[in-house]
């Protein structure tokens, strides 16, 4: 039961987000009504990725989601969403012989490494992510270096 209750969660978390972006290239300025709310998302997320009695149908839920995430804020999401538990979680997807599971975790993983800098510069903006923790604007940072 609880794994279908979370199941249906993250489909009703990945249905708002898909219907505040839109479907246009550039995310409709609307999914910003939510940006308050990712830090939860993706604590969720982390809790059944931290379940060891995951299952595929969760893993497919839960790459869903983080995908849409990932394509909805950008580059600014990265910090909540680059850690162990889900990089495991979706390693795990990416090996299942569940083809929806499969895919969608290779699709997340995709839509994470979209996330990092393009060659050459590594970059992290983390005003996105001190929003949503709720800092202040002077505790916003941005570091960006060069990479040989």
């Amino acid at each position: 039961y609880l794994n279908e209750l979370r199941e249906n969660c993250l489909e009703a978390y990945t249905g708002i987000v898909q219907g505040l972006k839109g479907d246009a290239e550039v995310p409709n300025p609307e999914v910003q009504l939510i940006q308050q709310h990712i830090q939860y998302m993706v604590h969720f997320v982390l809790t059944i990725a931290n379940d060891p009695e995951i299952t595929d149908s969760l893993i497919a839920a839960c790459a869903g989601l983080l995908g849409d995430l990932c394509a909805a804020f950008g580059p600014g999401l990265l910090a909540l969403v680059e850690n162990e538990p889900i990089h495991v979680m979706l390693t795990k997807g990416k090996k299942s012989k569940n083809t929806k599971t499969r895919t969608l975790s290779g699709w997340a993983i995709k839509e994470i490494r979209k996330l990092r800098a393009p060659a050459g510069v590594v970059g992290v903006t983390a005003g996105l992510v001190n929003n949503v923790i709720g800092a202040t604007a002077s505790e916003s940072w941005s570091v960006s270096r060069s990479v040989d």
